[in-house]
């Protein structure tokens, strides 16, 4: 996946199983970030993240587990996010 800098980009992950399972994200195998500029929401399976304003530090591999009280399951498919600068064209009027 690919976007440009100061851009809001989201990645959904579903999940099924009884109970419903709650999904949790990681970036580089690690927890994400803490609110406000990225957010994570899961509701009924479904988790949709949030990554506003993205940076060239939100770069990297994101990958969801699932878990409810029977069982847990990191998800094989990852994405890897590229984040390029954006371009800025200034033009000046005299």
């Amino acid at each position: 996946m690919q976007t440009c800098s100061l851009f809001a980009v989201t990645m959904k992950c579903r999940a099924i199983g009884n109970p419903t399972p709650l999904i949790i994200w990681f970036k580089n195998e690690k927890n994400l970030p803490r609110p406000p500029r990225v957010t994570a929401n899961s509701v009924n399976g479904l988790s949709t993240l949030v990554i506003r304003d993205a940076a060239i530090d939100d770069q990297g591999s994101y990958r969801c587990k699932s878990e409810n009280s029977i069982d847990s399951m990191l998800a094989t498919q990852q994405t890897y996010l590229v984040v390029k600068r954006k371009r800025v064209i200034v033009t000046f009027y005299f």
